[in-house]
């Protein structure tokens, strides 16, 4: 996990295990309308991998409704009786176990959004006509929620933090995620160095620096590297 400075050679640094620029594969936030869904920003965590998405497939019941309701920016558009079974839907994947609550909506109109208390998951689904903003990344970020599920035109994303810094994000030890404090640990830095140890991941990048003094005091770097896959 720990690995040199990344080079600063244009050519190598561009954000994947692609052999040169321009090979690189597209993020899954490419043409999704993350911020449409989720709230500003989104697009962005996804496609530096701080946010995670699993993808999964409609029932074949709802195959009809989705053809018809789906809207070329990616959202849904439908009448009552749509907007009725296709939420059966999203609640049915979402929950196997636990009751959703609906959570506010326009009198009169189906909800759009549920909460699963036992799962920390909110249910969101991505009609073009509600009249609120999208509120998931705000439960994402401030760990209410543990999962946003979306119901979307193309498929039903669950979306998740990836267990990563954000790019443009800094902190010390204990802002670090738990599974790289772990893995820092693993490598024998000491009590009094995780005191001094501070972190930043740059915008655009695909590593975390990390800078500590040593039990010496002499100062220490190492990289984590987040996407790369060629080392």
């Amino acid at each position: 996990m720990l690995a040199p400075m990344p080079s600063t050679d244009p050519r190598q640094v561009h954000g994947s295990a692609a052999p040169a620029v321009g090979d690189e594969p597209l993020s899954i936030a490419v043409d999704i309308p993350w911020d449409s869904y989720l709230g500003a920003g989104a697009r962005d965590r996804l496609a530096d991998g701080s946010l995670r998405a699993q993808r999964d497939a409609y029932p074949a019941a709802a195959a009809a409704d989705v053809l018809d309701c789906a809207t070329v920016t990616g959202q849904l558009l439908g009448d009552a009786g749509a907007h009725e079974r296709l939420a059966a839907i999203a609640v049915g994947v979402a929950s196997a176990r636990h009751r959703p609550v609906r959570l506010p909506h326009r009198p009169g109109d189906e909800p759009h959004a549920w909460w699963i208390a036992e799962e920390k998951t909110l249910v969101w689904l991505a009609w073009a006509d509600i009249d609120e903003e999208p509120y998931g990344m705000g439960l994402l970020a401030s760990g209410e929620a543990d999962a946003v599920v979306v119901l979307a035109p193309d498929a039903i994303w669950t979306i998740f933090d990836g267990g990563i810094p954000a790019c443009g994000s800094a902190g010390r030890w204990q802002a670090l995620p738990t599974r790289l404090r772990n893995a820092l640990v693993g490598r024998g830095l000491g009590d009094g160095e995780r005191a001094s140890l501070q972190w930043d991941r740059p915008l655009g990048s695909d590593h975390v620096t990390l800078r500590w003094r040593d039990a010496s005091g002499d100062p220490r770097q190492a990289v984590i590297e987040v996407n790369r896959q060629d080392r």
